[in-house]
């Protein structure tokens, strides 16, 4: 199979051979010709549609399409697009008034817009983008349009939901990235596969999966977070955790951003591995930085962490150039930094520190366990690692661990 542009110059192979064989059958008419059926939905309803702006217009007509448009299931397919309502065929909304063709908004090829972002950023990186665009932007004209942007997300959004109601009673739907199978009867699920759509959660009919997150934004934490205000005293807050936030930097910085602005207290539990442009902009709208000190032991660290500790060093050297307040949080482990060479890097680190209030020591659980096994991953037996409260007691005595 060969798909050629306009100029008859062969295109690139960037989709699975499964999808390419949909594509060509599509082309050559062994689909579509159904959607022709239903050529538009009618927007007549709508009160005072004429008073909208052009940009409310459009919003209606999507959101009418969406939950009025038929579902399109054809063999072997994974993804639906919109072509199921045949006006869209002419480059044109596939939503009237009054019959009326000549009503129909003007639209774009989906070839036309960025498709190799679209697949390799997904709707939630998308999503995450015009979120952070929002923030950035004052025009009333440029925040209209990313509330419109916002719409057709929340739009496509309930199209998703629509079409994997339509599939999930269809005999051989499997997951788009192949990450789960049945053999001899029994469910294999392959993780490195599995890229988060969260579409098998949505259609597996025992709900035997779940999501263990949900996608937010950043008006939406805040409106949790700002609900127990009344809670939080002189020291409270909103701390935002992982995972590492930091490895997502543009996003947790917004949040805490928006968080300082309604007058939030913050504070960020990190790792300290992360770029070290970002130190002065995290420390600008972060209260109190938790930071993890894993080992003061470079090739231990390495051999444990796979990256080395001196970045994160680093970046913790800087930070106390800046006024966020600090904590150093270290996690002790029998048998691997449970001594007192690491004890007193540890003290070092910590006396020559202007913004470091304290050390915090953790002592290593096994309360990961029941999680990793519910996750389908291999995790190491870590009763061997945990110290005794006499062990902890020796780590507190060592030295005075409070300024």
């Amino acid at each position: 199979m060969e798909f050629n542009t306009s100029y008859c110059e062969q295109r690139p192979v960037r989709l699975s051979e499964k999808t390419r064989r949909f594509a060509y059958d599509s082309l050559h008419h062994k689909y579509g010709t159904d959607t022709m059926q239903t050529p538009y939905v009618k927007l007549d309803h709508i009160e005072n549609f004429d008073e909208l702006t052009p940009l409310e217009q459009y919003d209606a007509a999507i959101h009418e399409i969406v939950t009025k448009a038929p579902v399109r299931l054809c063999q072997d397919e994974l993804i639906s697009g919109a072509a199921t309502l045949g006006l869209a065929i002419s480059h044109l909304v596939p939503a009237v008034r009054n019959q009326d063709i000549s009503t129909a908004m003007p639209s774009i090829s989906h070839l036309t817009v960025d498709f190799e972002t679209v697949l390799k950023k997904g709707v939630n990186g998308i999503k995450q983008d015009v979120e952070s665009a929002f923030q950035k932007v004052q025009g009333e004209r440029e925040r209209a349009f990313l509330n419109s942007a916002r719409h057709c997300i929340d739009c496509f959004e309930i199209w998703h939901r629509r079409y994997l109601e339509a599939l999930k009673d269809k005999a051989g739907y499997v997951c788009p990235r192949e990450a789960h199978s049945f053999r001899d009867g029994k469910h294999l699920f392959d993780r490195k596969r599995c890229e988060g759509c969260g579409l098998c959660t949505q259609v597996c009919p025992a709900k035997a999966l779940e999501a263990s997150f949900r996608v937010m934004r950043i008006e939406e934490i805040l409106e949790q977070v700002c609900k127990d205000t009344a809670f939080y005293g002189e020291e409270g807050g909103i701390t935002v955790s992982g995972g590492e936030p930091m490895a997502h930097p543009k996003q947790t910085l917004t949040l805490l951003k928006a968080a300082k602005a309604e007058g939030i207290s913050t504070a960020v539990e990190t790792c300290g591995y992360f770029a070290p442009q970002y130190v002065e902009d995290l420390c600008s709208c972060t209260d109190t930085l938790l930071w993890d000190i894993k080992d003061t032991n470079d090739a231990r660290h390495q051999r444990n962490t796979g990256v080395s500790n001196k970045q994160i060093l680093q970046n913790l050297f800087a930070a106390d150039q800046y006024d966020a307040d600090i904590v150093i949080r270290c996690i002790i482990l029998k048998g691997i930094n449970l001594e007192a060479e690491h004890l007193q890097a540890v003290y070092d680190i910590f006396q020559s520190l202007r913004r470091c209030r304290r050390v915090e020591f953790l002592p290593c659980h096994q309360f990961g366990e029941a999680k990793a096994a519910a996750l389908g991953m291999d995790y190491e037996d870590l009763a061997q690692y945990v110290p005794s409260e006499q062990d902890m007691n020796f780590v507190r005595s060592f030295a005075v661990w409070e300024k």
